[in-house]
């Protein structure tokens, strides 16, 4: 065994040997020459190509090596400055400033939206280093936890121990401006996912004014007099420009405007990309969807919030916000089970569209109650029974009407198949041409259906169709399987045909599979019964003229 493995046996050492092994054990020497000159050779192939894969390897292992110690620092950076920001929380409250701490909240929604940021742009950014959008959501992670550190800073060196820290004030007015890097990653993110480009040339265009619109809000700002938010009301700019201050003001507020109406040009561009998409680019795309389900009310509820004072408030309705468009970006990219995610896609806004359904109808019923037989009768137990009672009795219908009509709009191929398999199933003749159901549901001329038949002894499997005719050449399908057993194999072009999709159809067609089965089994045998009675009455016709 050292000799085979160490490839340093000559073909014609081998052979010689096998010429002496030949001559006292005949073709078993043979054989041991044969073997020991192919285990040279495969020996001498493998070590050339490990000579020529180790460069490529090692340029591959080299190619991820960078964008893997990038990913690495900034995430242990993030890390670092939420552990900065807890620590100077521990701190404050052991000198008796517990108002300048954050709350567990405010810290869980910061956690948040930094490690869905980058951990899923770290990962992007490693599997597809040159694919913008996950430097992008990296950088959006960053970008969120250096307000830690800043605000650590700003509170020490302004109200803790004012005066203590250099510069302090100026730290203050930048970390007021964090949020515009924000919006502009946001805004990038929209206009580059899935593909890495812009939709057209126009909206790459609008993409470049965004990002200007952002750096202006920021230059302008730094040199403007505007007054800042709770808790540093008192803190003056040090760097406004003078009397150029209050114009920069206004350039700097009409700036933001731009950046905004650009994020909302990002989301346009966003839904007619996903118009013009088609095949796995629609899906890439679906995976944005089903994560864009919650927004609205996200936005809604950061919107009423913040009109209303709370400084809570719009932090815990944007951190979900920030945490699930690295998410969806993330999967579209990467191309996660793209198959599945119309179907989940359905599933999703089913549930969330029944749920305001179910909710509406208890509140239409409560308030009603409460308008005719008055607010006392509304909240008591019987009222808040029959609410329930009505609601459970609209689920069912509700859900079949949300799911039929949702699946017709997101996973309309399958619904069509489906639809097509069951018109033939809930007819009332028998279907008696299953294959030519199944190449309508499937729109597929060229399906055929075999299936397996066990004959002789010991039995052997071979394969007929539907008319019980023998099929020689070896089926190269799917096998259908009821439990642990095979009743059919469909031969497709999986070319066109999804194979979820197809798998989904021969599932719901299996009954009628086995029914076919058995069918072309009987066919089968009646053949053998037809040619067995030729073949006896034929020998006695045989026997009949020998005697005659």
């Amino acid at each position: 065994m050292l000799l085979l493995g160490s490839g340093s046996v000559e073909p014609s050492v081998a052979l010689a040997l096998s010429t002496v092994t030949g001559e006292r054990h005949g073709v078993i020497g043979a054989h041991l020459g044969i073997v020991l000159r192919v285990a040279t050779e495969a020996d001498g192939v493998r070590r050339r190509d490990d000579e020529v894969m180790r460069p490529v390897t090692r340029s591959f292992v080299g190619r991820r090596r960078g964008p893997t110690l990038i990913v690495v620092a900034v995430i242990l950076a993030s890390a670092l400055a939420i552990g900065v920001g807890v620590a100077d929380d521990a701190r404050l409250r052991s000198v008796g400033r517990a108002d300048l701490t954050a709350s567990g909240t405010v810290i869980a929604a910061f956690v948040l939206m930094i490690a869905a940021s980058c951990l899923v742009g770290g990962a992007v950014a490693i599997r597809r280093p040159e694919h913008p959008v996950g430097w992008l959501l990296l950088g959006l992670g960053f970008a969120v936890a250096v307000v830690v550190p800043i605000d650590v800073y700003s509170l020490e060196g302004v109200i803790v121990r004012p005066g203590s820290l250099p510069g302090a004030d100026a730290v203050v007015v930048v970390g007021s401006l964090t949020w515009v890097s924000w919006l502009g990653i946001v805004a990038a993110v929209l206009h580059l996912t899935p593909t890495g480009r812009p939709v057209s040339g126009r909206f790459g265009i609008m993409l470049r004014v965004t990002v200007i619109a952002a750096f202006v809000t920021v230059v302008a700002a730094l040199f403007s007099d505007r007054q800042l938010d709770h808790p540093f009301e008192a803190v003056r700019n040090p760097m406004a420009a003078g009397p150029l201050g209050g114009p920069l003001k206004t350039v700097s507020a009409l700036a933001a405007s731009v950046l905004g109406l650009g994020v909302l040009v990002a989301v346009w561009s966003l839904l007619l990309r996903f118009r013009r998409a088609r095949g796995v680019e629609r899906l890439q795309l679906l995976w944005f969807a089903i994560f864009a389900v919650p927004m609205p009310v996200l936005l809604a509820g950061a919107f009423v919030t913040a009109r209303t004072g709370s400084d809570i408030g719009p932090l815990l309705f944007t951190a979900p916000l920030i945490a699930l468009l690295p998410l969806g970006a993330g999967l579209g990219i990467s191309r996660y089970r793209l198959f599945d995610v119309e179907r989940l896609l359905s599933r999703v806004l089913a549930h969330t569209l029944l749920s305001g359904v179910l909710v509406g109808v208890f509140l239409v019923i409560t308030v009603t109650i409460g308008a005719v037989f008055g607010r006392n009768r509304a909240d008591s137990p019987v009222s808040v029974a029959i609410a329930t009672v009505a609601a459970v009795a609209v689920f069912t219908p509700a859900r079949r009407f949300l799911q039929d009509r949702l699946d017709r709009r997101f996973d309309r191929r399958r619904y069509d198949a489906l639809a097509v398999l069951q018109r033939h199933l809930d007819a009332s003749t028998p279907i008696t041409d299953l294959t030519g159901v199944l190449r309508e549901a499937l729109g597929d001329e060229a399906l055929d259906v075999l299936f397996p038949v066990e004959d002789g002894n010991p039995p052997q499997r071979r394969w007929i169709d539907a008319d019980g005719v023998a099929n020689d050449a070896p089926p190269n399908g799917d096998e259908v399987r009821r439990g642990t057993r095979v009743i059919a194999r469909v031969v497709y072009d999986t070319e066109r045909i999804d194979r979820r999709l197809a798998d989904t159809v021969f599932a719901a067609a299996a009954t009628e599979l086995d029914n076919a089965a058995l069918r072309a089994e009987l066919a089968v045998r009646l053949v053998e019964v037809r040619q067995s009675r030729s073949r006896l009455v034929g020998a006695q016709h045989d026997e009949r003229r020998r005697i005659e």
